[in-house]
């Protein structure tokens, strides 16, 4: 059963927006500062190693300065074998692999095996002897630690985007926080967030890293990689619809959580590959779940397009992962992306599609007020930013660095903020006579009273901005304030209904009694454009309607006494038909509402086979389904109706016909018809009539 996912729980949060984001910065720096001494303190070389698909080494693509290996051994040397007292060990590709690419269990305990035997080639205080492909040695000797500067910039770039979905998402929490969906989202930021640190430590590792250390960071990124798979799923089923019952939140972590204590433990194994194939049943199930949600949404248009952005921003990113990388590695084949590669692309296609969706349409039901606090975390940042700038590299004392921090810090954000409140929040100051221009330009161009009640919509849209702007069937005559003008209620123009209006300018501002006399200047303005519309419409109707009786009047009953008179049956016949004709474009004429074709292609069909019959000859009539069931105005329907009766009048005169094809199909928005005779289809006449939108 689908049910409403937008159930709000009574309560207040017990911190405000910006609280939760300080603490939320806190736990991001703490956790970074726990990943960068885990990821310091390995034996540093300095060596920048990658594979090399034709030697089948290691290529040192770069050093770093400073480092042991500075000046012993230049880029661009191929690495074949480490040499110690006991053995000499290969350096292959195999010694750098992600573990989770890994698709059994043996090759993962040959990793691991490899990896101890390198961290216990290290010895500190002796150097580690590199042998390359021509033979030449290289002497480096290991130190401890690794200091905080040689940490690659692309760990910070990927540590910076994690961070970002991660501050978005426990926003978007902070404001809803007994919303499920909210809390989903932020579930999942927190689970890619921890994973994006597990995975840059993995990815930019040294090649002695110790092999324990190497274990469990690779389960710690299949945990948070579970954890956010959790979020994602649970987050797919419970919005913009709520399709499931809760209960199916236990059902996924508990199988979340047999399938980490599986792969931990490595009781099962499973088929193909150990770590991938847990996770391509959920994405097809997921993606199953997107359809259902794009159908349960039909007829929700602010539902479908926080589902475009909410799903696209997932499902695209997660398609690319499992098509070009974890279906090739399933079966054995070689990625057609990187690892490091699929983080890169899924890791802002995600949140930058999340941003997006809670700032243009309010995807959260976030208030539009949270742009202050973003507006102020951002010039608190700057200071503190600045600050650390001027300490640390040009060793400014700290009483003047943080005056300059704040000097410098005013002339960037307070410039920056001005612009972005004039963009976000702009002053309501635009008089009635001065948003004519506007009004006209929305109104113009408008023919039947729905186009009219559509305009009208974007009028309001356009003058006020409004968080919300939905339909009412309560039916007003003056436009009035509710909530202290939170809400803003307006006529339709056809009296019908109404119109509530939420959220002046995007939620930053309350609506006022100015805005009630605006918009019922505008409503009287409307409406008097409306009224004469339907006036000369109503004026051309009744022209068209009179014309029309005076052609059957005068033409019809000519054309009715010069049948009579007629005594050639050929003759009669062909006045009888053009008398009946010209009844049909009457009667067709005369209508304002589309026709549904599947009564005319019956009663066609049934003079066709008469006409047939009389000729002796066969008639193969097809018609698609789809076809039957559409609605033709009336101008393209005496267009079909002309060309099915003056086509089927020729071919009927040819001497040696023996059958007749008349073929009906939709092809690109488009109605087919197709008649031939004797199979042959160089004798096909044809007729292309376009349906863009219609139905």
């Amino acid at each position: 059963m689908i049910e409403n996912a937008a159930h709000q729980w009574p309560g207040k949060p017990a911190l405000s927006p910006a609280n939760i984001m300080l603490l939320t910065l806190l736990f991001i720096l703490l956790l970074q500062a726990v990943a960068a001494y885990i990821f310091t303190h390995q034996p540093w070389t300095g060596l920048r190693l990658e594979p090399d698909p034709h030697s089948g080494f290691l290529r040192v693509t770069s050093v770093a300065e400073d480092s042991p290996a500075e000046g012993i051994i230049p880029p661009g040397t191929l690495l074949a074998t480490l040499q110690t007292a006991e053995r000499q060990i290969p350096l292959t590709p195999f010694a750098l692999i992600d573990l989770r690419e890994l698709n059994n269990h043996n090759i993962y305990a040959d990793s691991i095996r490899l990896q101890q035997q390198l961290h216990a080639a290290v010895k500190f205080g002796e150097p580690l002897r590199f042998a390359s492909d021509s033979g030449n040695v290289f002497a480096v000797e290991p130190r401890e630690t690794m200091p905080v500067r040689a940490i690659p910039t692309y760990y910070w770039v990927l540590w910076s985007l994690g961070c970002v979905g991660l501050l978005i998402c426990s926003l978007v929490w902070s404001y809803q926080p007994f919303r499920l969906e909210a809390l989903f989202l932020f579930i999942t930021s927190v689970g890619y967030y921890g994973f994006s640190i597990t995975h840059n430590i993995l990815s930019n590792r040294e090649l002695f890293m110790a092999a324990d250390v190497l274990d469990g960071l690779n389960f710690g990124a299949v945990l948070f990689t579970h954890y956010f798979i959790f979020g994602m799923f649970m987050l797919q089923v419970s919005y913009p619809v709520r399709l499931f019952p809760l209960r199916l939140l236990y059902v996924v972590a508990l199988l979340d959580v047999l399938l980490s204590v599986n792969y931990y433990l490595k009781i099962i194994e499973l088929p193909l590959h150990i770590f991938f194939l847990q996770y391509v049943p959920f994405f097809m199930v997921a993606l199953g779940f997107t359809v259902w949600q794009w159908r349960a949404s039909k007829g929700h248009p602010l539902n479908r397009v926080a589902l475009l952005l909410l799903q696209i921003s997932i499902m695209f990113p997660s398609l690319i992962a499992v098509v070009f990388y974890a279906i090739p590695l399933i079966m054995g084949k070689t990625p057609l992306l990187s690892h490091t590669m699929v983080i890169q692309v899924m890791s802002p296609i995600i949140f930058i599609g999340w941003a997006g969706a809670v700032l243009r349409y309010r995807l959260f039901e976030i208030e539009y007020w949270w742009f202050k606090s973003w507006l102020w975390l951002l010039g608190g940042a700057l200071v503190i930013l600045l600050d650390v700038v001027l300490v640390t590299l040009f060793y400014t004392p700290q009483v003047y660095a943080l005056g300059l921090s704040v000097v410098l810090a005013g002339f960037l954000y307070f410039p920056l903020r001005q612009w972005l409140l004039g963009k976000l929040m702009p002053l309501d100051s635009q008089s009635v006579q001065d948003f004519l221009p506007t009004f006209g330009n929305l109104m113009s161009g408008a023919a039947s009273g729905e186009e009219f009640e559509l305009r009208w919509q974007a009028v309001l849209q356009k003058r006020f901005r409004p968080l919300h702007l939905d339909a009412q069937p309560d039916v007003l005559k003056h436009p009035m304030l509710a909530e202290n003008g939170l809400h803003l209620s307006v006529p339709a123009l056809d009296n019908a209904g109404s119109y509530r209006l939420t959220g002046k300018q995007m939620a930053a501002h309350l609506f006022s009694k100015a805005d009630v006399h605006t918009v019922a200047s505008l409503l009287d303005i409307a409406r008097i454009a409306s009224n004469a519309s339907a006036t000369r419409k109503q004026a051309v109707l009744a022209e068209r309607r009179r014309v029309m009786h005076d052609l059957h009047d005068t033409i019809g009953a000519r054309l009715l006494s010069l049948s009579h008179d007629i005594t050639s049956p050929q003759h009669r016949k062909a006045t009888q038909d053009t008398l009946q004709l010209l009844r049909d474009m009457i009667h067709l004429t005369l209508q304002k509402t589309p026709y549904r074709l599947e009564e005319h292609l019956a009663d066609w069909r049934a003079d066709t086979v008469e006409q047939t019959e009389a000729v002796d000859a066969q008639l193969r009539w097809q018609t698609e389904p789809q076809v039957e069931s559409l609605a033709l105005p009336p101008s393209q329907l005496i267009e079909l109706m002309l060309f099915v009766r003056e086509t089927v009048d020729a071919f009927l005169q040819q001497p040696d016909i023996q059958s007749l094809d008349i073929a009906f199909r939709l092809e690109s928005d488009a109605l087919l018809a197709d008649i031939s005779i004797n199979n042959q289809p160089l004798t096909a006449k044809n007729l292309t009539l376009a349906l863009t939108g219609q139905a």
